[in-house]
């Protein structure tokens, strides 16, 4: 989650003072209004470095998909996968699902007793692989 935000001469703000940030400036010299412009240029550098570093990443196990991969046997049809993350009470389930021409998800799954089969009651669409930390940009 970013702290800063870039204003239109590419000075960053504080995002959760952005309402104030005029009086805050207000109250400093020149030399300290400098000094905190400077200060807050720096960390919006590293935000966005980071940023950057997460967009490069490769794709790990979980996140690799026929959109980005460079094997030519993948595509949406062929390369859906799905395993179980995580813990949950007995007749639920959370399923980590890729490929299939549908972006990395995360399955809610409850045991249905009546039919014998697993029913989907809600899926999340992460903004990054929760594994390697990568964010998914292929379906943006």
């Amino acid at each position: 989650m970013r702290l800063t935000q870039r204003d239109e001469y590419g000075n960053a703000d504080i995002i959760a003072l952005s309402d104030i940030m005029p009086e805050i400036y207000a109250g400093l010299s020149f030399s300290e209004a400098n000094c905190l412009t400077a200060a807050l240029n720096k960390l919006a550098d590293y935000e966005e470095a980071e940023e950057k570093k997460r967009e490069l990443i490769s794709p790990c196990e979980m996140c690799d998909n026929a959109r980005i991969s460079d094997n030519p046997e993948l595509t949406d049809e062929t390369d859906g996968s799905y395993f179980t993350v995580g813990t949950s009470a007995e007749g639920y389930r959370i399923m980590y699902g890729a490929g299939g021409g549908i972006p990395p998800r995360l399955l809610f799954e409850a045991w249905n007793e009546q039919i014998s089969r697993w029913d989907t009651i809600g899926f999340y669409l992460p903004k990054y692989c929760p594994n390697c930390g990568r964010k998914i940009v292929e379906w943006e």
